[in-house]
């Protein structure tokens, strides 16, 4: 769910909401995200990685990356995330995007 005013990603603390994050290439929908083996949401200096905390990630979904932050003791307000995962062909990892604009309401 975005919030219509600021354009963030809302996610509720002490909830377990599905965030769904699509990964775009030039706007256009990344057809599978099946092949994605880990994911790291940094926030600052804090990492989220589904490596460390398999159980906020949904790695097993197609067409989205499923994370569930309402229990990773985020805190509240306005964050900016960079959102990376990794694959086969990306060992090094893929930045989707540093300027995520998420919301723990």
């Amino acid at each position: 769910m975005s919030d219509p005013i600021t354009g963030a990603v809302v996610v509720y603390d002490a909830a377990d909401n599905e965030t769904r994050l699509q990964m775009l290439v030039n706007g256009t929908a990344v057809p599978d995200h099946s092949a994605i083996t880990r994911a790291v949401l940094s926030f600052g200096t804090l990492d989220i990685d589904s490596d460390v905390a398999g159980a906020l990630f949904d790695l097993a979904q197609t067409t989205y990356l499923g994370v569930q932050l309402g229990t990773s003791n985020l805190r509240k307000g306005l964050h900016s995330v960079r959102v990376k995962t990794y694959d086969a062909q990306h060992p090094n990892g893929v930045v989707w995007t540093d300027r995520l604009k998420l919301e723990v309401r």
